[in-house]
């Protein structure tokens, strides 16, 4: 059972005075969170990530498994993440550090994608955004731009392949 102190009173945007959870679950858990007009931190988690909120922040760093997270007018910051890694937003950044992944998924409409990864196979889109990768020794790397610039850098494996397409 979880309990929330709810505050009362004077709220407003841009006040730090909403509530705030905070859940201690097993390192081997599998966590679905879903919020709304909410940060979210999620840290230290090796069995899968489900993690969505609209309009907040996402960070979330040393997890593993089957990760899936998502923001709706919201950033992800992301750090050292282990296994399938799927990272999306809509008006929103996205930056990723020291995370592996059999394959890494990049999705952005109205926002920038940073990343610095070891993955061997990454896909990046975005819509309205710019693309930095800085990445290890790539088997497979598809990328693509619509009105944003695209910079990256890489090892290519022997049989490596590399796609890339840029309109505006």
């Amino acid at each position: 059972k979880v309990k929330v102190k709810q505050n009362r009173g004077n709220w407003s945007w841009d006040s730090d005075d909403g509530d705030e959870l905070e859940i201690f679950v097993p390192f081997d858990s599998k966590v679905n969170y879903t919020s709304t007009n909410a940060n979210v931190e999620v840290f230290d988690v090796r069995g899968s990530a489900d993690i969505d909120t609209v309009n907040g922040n996402i960070e979330v760093a040393d997890l593993q498994g089957r990760l899936r997270i998502e923001a709706v007018n919201g950033d992800i910051d992301a750090r050292n993440l282990l296994g399938d890694i799927k990272i999306e937003t809509v008006n929103g950044d996205i930056n990723d550090r020291d995370s592996n992944a059999s394959e890494a998924v990049y999705e952005s409409v109205n926002g920038d994608i940073n990343v610095n990864v070891g993955s061997v196979e990454v896909k990046v889109e975005t819509v309205n955004g710019d693309i930095e990768l800085e990445l290890g020794t790539i088997e497979q790397l598809n990328v693509n731009s619509v009105n944003g610039t695209i910079e990256a850098s890489m090892d290519l494996a022997k049989k490596g392949d590399v796609r890339a397409s840029s309109v505006g």
